[in-house]
Protein backbone atom coordinates (compact mmCIF):
# COMPACT_ATOMS: atom_id res chain seq x y z
CA UNK A 1 0.00 0.00 0.00
CA UNK A 2 1.11 3.25 -1.04
CA UNK A 3 0.30 6.36 1.17
CA UNK A 4 0.56 9.97 -0.26
CA UNK A 5 1.96 12.35 2.48
CA UNK A 6 2.06 16.27 1.42
CA UNK A 7 4.76 17.95 3.50
CA UNK A 8 3.93 21.91 4.01
CA UNK A 9 6.19 24.88 5.32
CA UNK A 10 3.54 26.96 6.83
CA UNK A 11 4.87 30.40 8.51
CA UNK A 12 2.76 32.71 10.75
CA UNK A 13 4.34 36.32 10.41
CA UNK A 14 3.28 39.19 12.99
CA UNK A 15 4.20 42.45 14.38
CA UNK A 16 7.01 41.29 16.41
CA UNK A 17 7.33 37.40 15.22
CA UNK A 18 7.31 34.76 12.63
CA UNK A 19 7.49 31.14 13.43
CA UNK A 20 7.69 28.21 10.96
CA UNK A 21 6.74 24.76 11.35
CA UNK A 22 6.35 21.55 8.97
CA UNK A 23 3.34 19.32 9.04
CA UNK A 24 2.87 16.41 6.67
CA UNK A 25 -0.52 16.00 5.31
CA UNK A 26 -1.76 12.09 4.70
CA UNK A 27 -4.01 12.85 1.61
CA UNK A 28 -5.44 9.00 1.87
CA UNK A 29 -6.81 10.18 5.31
CA UNK A 30 -8.78 13.40 3.28
CA UNK A 31 -11.91 12.24 2.05
CA UNK A 32 -12.87 14.14 -0.89
CA UNK A 33 -16.98 14.34 -0.36
CA UNK A 34 -16.30 15.87 3.10
CA UNK A 35 -13.62 18.49 1.48
CA UNK A 36 -12.09 19.15 -1.83
CA UNK A 37 -8.70 18.49 -2.85
CA UNK A 38 -7.17 21.02 -4.57
CA UNK A 39 -3.79 23.36 -3.44
CA UNK A 40 -5.85 26.23 -1.90
CA UNK A 41 -7.89 23.44 0.28
CA UNK A 42 -4.72 21.54 0.94
CA UNK A 43 -2.93 25.03 2.40
CA UNK A 44 -5.78 25.62 4.57
CA UNK A 45 -5.49 22.55 5.80
CA UNK A 46 -1.87 22.81 6.19
CA UNK A 47 -1.92 25.86 7.99
CA UNK A 48 -4.71 24.34 10.23
CA UNK A 49 -3.26 21.56 11.61
CA UNK A 50 0.04 24.08 11.86
CA UNK A 51 -1.78 26.07 14.01
CA UNK A 52 -3.36 23.49 16.12
CA UNK A 53 0.26 22.06 16.67
CA UNK A 54 1.36 25.22 17.56
CA UNK A 55 -1.23 26.18 19.98
CA UNK A 56 -1.31 22.56 21.89
CA UNK A 57 2.87 22.42 21.97
CA UNK A 58 2.80 26.18 23.43
CA UNK A 59 -0.58 27.11 24.72
CA UNK A 60 -0.45 30.30 22.22
CA UNK A 61 -2.61 30.71 18.91
CA UNK A 62 -0.72 32.46 16.68
CA UNK A 63 -3.44 33.05 13.86
CA UNK A 64 -5.37 35.98 15.32
CA UNK A 65 -2.10 37.51 15.78
CA UNK A 66 -0.24 36.92 12.32
CA UNK A 67 -0.77 39.47 9.92
CA UNK A 68 0.66 36.85 7.24
CA UNK A 69 0.20 33.18 6.69
CA UNK A 70 2.06 31.42 4.18
CA UNK A 71 1.72 27.46 3.65
CA UNK A 72 4.43 26.29 0.77
CA UNK A 73 4.97 22.59 -0.41
CA UNK A 74 7.93 21.39 0.80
Amino acid sequence: MVTSIKPYTVTFTGDFFSIRTSVELDLDDLVEDSQPIDNESLREVAIGLASNILQYHYGWDVSPLSHDIEATEG
